[in-house]
């Protein structure tokens, strides 16, 4: 008599439990470095909105021959740069480019190029002329994260010329001191 052997296919209840114990441990251990990642991309991600906002009211000053100006939007009663901002005609209050708010970031305008000093005047308008230089000479967006490391902050400048860069520090290497 020829006896035929059946192979059983499957996993056990253990083998599944072992492989979500697994993967439990592993979710556990990348949770708060993807949560890092994601913030330090979002204030990132506002510094460049920032940064070609500024770009494009300098191009547009320029273009138009007319006074361009950078304006935090009002939310309710509250204004300030963490509602987002708009590109405009000065005389006219024309919108030319809307960026929209970013949560989880703080922005803080200060008044020197170092991004050190906050400014007297927060939420005051950047405004170029329209040879594409601006108004006012130091001019410093710091953009922090709300809760996140401190490696999380970058600052974007606009020089006197006009022109909008990351500001770094040539002695530390960071992006905002």
């Amino acid at each position: 008599m020829v006896t035929v052997m059946r192979s059983e296919y499957g996993i056990t209840a253990v083998e599944v439990l072992v492989v979500l114990a697994i993967v439990a441990i592993l979710v556990a251990v990348a949770a708060p470095n993807l949560r890092d990642l994601i913030t330090t991309n979002q204030v990132s991600h506002t510094a460049t909105k920032l940064r070609l906002a500024m770009i494009t009211a300098r191009s547009e000053a320029i273009k138009r021959n007319a006074i361009i100006d950078i304006a935090p939007k009002t939310v309710g009663t509250v204004t300030g740069w963490e509602n987002g901002w708009e590109v405009q005609v000065s005389s006219t209050s024309s919108v030319i480019s809307n960026y929209d708010a970013v949560s989880g970031v703080t922005i803080t305008r200060t008044d020197d190029a170092t991004c050190s000093t906050a400014s007297a005047t927060p939420n005051a308008v950047v405004q170029y002329r329209n040879f594409g230089r601006v108004s006012n000479s130091n001019i410093c967006f710091r953009i922090t994260a709300t809760d996140a490391p401190t490696s999380a902050t970058k600052c974007v400048a606009v020089n006197p010329s006009g022109m909008a860069y990351y500001y770094i520090d040539s002695g530390t290497g960071q992006t905002c001191f």
